[in-house]
């Protein structure tokens, strides 16, 4: 006969897993008794946290089933409340976490799963964790290690777990595979001194995480602020430099174009560069535009006192380099 070697009164344990892993199932194999709904569904059918308990070789026994980990009837917030609740079913704690896979691929879906049950139970939970594997079955004579061999996913999940799994075949109602079950939970107990998993620990986690999505946030929103801003300033320097420039130009413009247009209209100056001559109207012709388009302009800015005497000054500058330019070109022409 099995024998226990802890005194706690209760064998506590927690079904979680994937929907349709057979969470359920495990649990009436483990009490050796219909104690939870089964049915083939694609739905999850425990919607919530369900508690049921019996007397297995001669030890009470309490068995948690949890909702699926991927109900999508479920919000996530809903689901780890749940989840929070079910724990605290069995204060002050599971001895053992059952996480339920059923042999065949191991899923995308599946995947997922386990590591939302080791983010939100975190890492501390590997320690009560053995790995349960149903439809053994369907094994058709492959032995578990070798399935587990085959996928280097799983392998890294049983080891995370302290090499701790265990099969079974739910259509088996021999005790066998529950009384080495027992004996599996047992080790991992002497390990952890009979210690359990505790809704402190559980809170603790989602505490942290809490604190952890927190602070992502706050730094996601400060980074975009900060791209905000310097968006924010693209855009004003940009608008600064487009005013600017325009002001700029149409004043330049306006002011050399209403001095210079009435000389370079149509008349070639010849200016003396060094030992090079260039013809003015080649200048006028390149801003002919914009020396135009602000002739007019100026004449509005003309009426401001310190506009005028800009106007007044660039206008006789100009006055008396066309002058020094056409007594140059005369005295030239007069030598030559």
């Amino acid at each position: 006969m099995f024998k226990y070697v802890y005194t706690d009164s209760t064998l506590r344990i927690v079904l979680v897993g994937h929907t349709g892993a057979g969470k359920s199932a495990s649990g009436n194999t483990i009490l050796a008794d219909k104690a939870f709904k089964v049915e083939c569904s694609s739905n999850a059918v425990t919607k919530f946290g369900e508690k049921k308990q019996g007397k297995v070789e001669n030890k009470d026994v309490l068995v948690i089933d949890t909702p699926g980990i991927n109900d999508t009837e479920m919000t996530q917030e809903k689901l780890k409340s749940e989840i929070g609740r079910c724990i605290e079913m069995c204060a002050p704690g599971p001895h053992a976490l059952l996480l339920v896979i059923r042999f065949n691929r191991f899923t995308m879906e599946q995947q997922a799963a386990v590591k939302w049950i080791q983010e939100n139970f975190g890492e501390g939970a590997l320690k009560y964790t053995i790995v349960l594997f149903t439809g053994k079955e369907e094994l058709d004579g492959k032995s578990v290690e070798k399935f587990i061999s085959e996928n280097p996913c799983l392998q890294k999940l049983v080891k995370k777990c302290g090499d701790r799994y265990h099969a079974f075949n739910n259509n088996d109602i021999s005790s066998l595979q529950v009384r080495e079950l027992f004996s599996k939970i047992e080790n991992m107990m002497k390990i952890n001194h009979a210690d359990c998993y505790t809704k402190e620990m559980y809170k603790s986690t989602h505490d942290l995480i809490a604190r952890r999505e927190k602070e992502r946030k706050e730094k996601k929103n400060k980074r975009d602020r900060e791209t905000e801003k310097e968006k924010e300033k693209a855009v004003l320097w940009k608008g600064v430099g487009a005013v600017a420039g325009a002001l700029a130009g149409t004043a330049t413009g306006a002011v050399i174009g209403s001095v210079a247009g009435p000389y370079f209209g149509g008349a070639t100056v010849v200016v003396q560069v060094g030992a090079k001559a260039m013809t003015a109207a080649t200048a006028a012709t390149a801003g002919s535009a914009t020396l135009g388009a602000g002739a007019g302009g100026l004449a509005g800015y003309g009426r401001g006192p310190k506009i005028r005497q800009l106007y007044n000054g660039l206008h006789n500058g100009v006055l008396n380099l066309v002058n020094d330019n056409s007594a140059e070109k005369e005295k030239t022409d007069y030598e030559m």
